[in-house]
């Protein structure tokens, strides 16, 4: 059998073999690969765009958020879309600029003896304002994609900040030792113990205190 058969039949054994990334790097790393064919770029990459930068923007947005449950997922995606998106419509106004420009060279330079660069930009800017509702549209898009990043950005903060709270909450309830109370006597808590509680309970459920620290009498052997 010729090498070059030999090396790809050992080549296809060794694949069969694989069962994966067994590291968080190595695993992440796959994740993000199905950015480049997968359902998620294509439903927003352009033909003439690069899926590499998409690849390398969420790839930058997964490390920094670190989203930990499927809606703080979601959350990062719909923020690496609006950006992606926000991206997008910069290069188009910029790109349209130009290119009105480039349309108008040989008539603004035959009115205009001196013109500087920026007086360039300004009437062609002013073309598109007065002739077309290409630029006012791209730049609504622009406002639109900001807002939605800034939208799921906010909403990834307080998900996150009520996790917090729940869990300080949580971690103020005082715990009462009851275990050292004499039989049929009653242990009332601390006063800081009591505001606690009563800001920790939900309205209108706060028992009475001598119904809650009562400590019945243990006849159990």
């Amino acid at each position: 059998m010729p090498t070059s058969a030999r090396r790809l039949n050992a080549s296809r054994a060794n694949g069969a073999l694989s069962r994966g990334p067994k590291t968080e790097a190595g695993k992440q790393k796959v994740r993000l690969n199905a950015t480049k064919t997968g359902a998620f770029a294509k439903s927003i990459i352009l033909n003439n765009e690069s899926p590499a930068r998409l690849t390398k923007l969420r790839d930058e947005y997964y490390q920094t958020v670190q989203p930990t449950n499927p809606i703080e997922r979601d959350l990062v995606e719909e923020m690496v879309i609006s950006k992606w998106l926000s991206y997008r419509a910069w290069g188009l106004e910029s790109s349209s600029v130009n290119y009105k420009m480039d349309e108008q060279k040989e008539e603004v330079e035959a009115k205009h003896a001196r013109l500087k660069e920026h007086t360039r930009t300004a009437i062609a800017h002013k073309d598109m304002y007065d002739n077309s509702s290409a630029l006012p549209q791209i730049q609504r898009n622009q406002v639109r994609h900001q807002r939605a990043f800034h939208r799921a950005l906010n909403q990834l903060q307080n998900l996150r900040r009520n996790a917090q709270m729940q869990n300080a909450q949580t971690n103020l309830i005082p715990k009462t030792d009851t275990t050292s109370v004499p039989e049929g006597q009653t242990r009332r808590p601390s006063r800081r113990q009591r505001i606690l509680l009563r800001l920790t309970a939900p309205q209108g459920t706060f028992p009475h205190p001598a119904n809650v620290y009562s400590v019945e009498p243990d006849n159990t052997l």
